[in-house]
């Protein structure tokens, strides 16, 4: 009698850790589709996004996911006008969690009331070379937020947004108003 008693309990026990499995099972498929669902884009790129020559491409009104870095130049034009940018960058490199926006020569890029995010770090934006780059109004959610470099002859632009880092090098020019840079700025000159 008392064999099958704790026969009886131990069945009890692998049932009782079997139906807890299937509910945390349960719960990460559940959260795992819900965050699924608030990354959904209806339009994306794969690799690396290059907008060159007089090409301007735009990203307005919708969610836009990037997974690769941006590059502008050659007097290319990037617009971001109340939008939502979910980069990703698909394999480690040597900057980290970093997802980059990178201008040269002369190339352009305006962001206003826009989020820029990345899941796993934050958006390194750098401007080179006569860029010019106007952020009104920008913010992040990701961990590492939004960061800055102005390089060269760059001129930007900084308006109602919050920076995690901004570094002014070379003979760049950046106006900054009612904005924050919430962790360093870093100002080097050259002479």
């Amino acid at each position: 009698m008392r064999h099958t008693e704790e026969r009886t309990r131990q069945v009890a026990v692998k049932n009782s850790i079997l139906l807890i499995a299937a509910t945390l099972v349960l719960i990460l498929m559940a959260i795992s589709s819900s965050s699924a669902a608030t990354t959904e884009c209806p339009r994306e790129h794969h690799g690396d996004l290059i907008i060159e020559g007089a090409e301007v491409f735009t990203i307005s009104d919708e969610t836009f996911c990037q997974y690769g870095n941006i590059d502008v130049r050659d007097n290319g034009r990037l617009v971001i006008t109340n939008a939502t940018v979910q980069m990703e960058v698909s394999d480690s490199n040597i900057w980290g969690n970093w997802a980059h926006i990178n201008l040269h020569d002369s190339a352009s890029m305006e962001i206003r009331d826009s989020a820029l995010e990345m899941q796993t770090g934050g958006v390194w934006i750098t401007a080179f070379d006569s860029s010019h780059v106007v952020l009104s109004s920008t913010k992040s959610t990701s961990a590492n937020g939004i960061s800055f470099t102005a390089r060269g002859r760059s001129k930007v632009e900084i308006t109602l947004s919050t920076l995690m880092e901004l570094r002014i090098k070379e003979l760049a020019t950046v106006h900054i108003q009612d904005s924050k840079v919430v962790w360093a700025v870093d100002i080097t000159f050259k002479g």
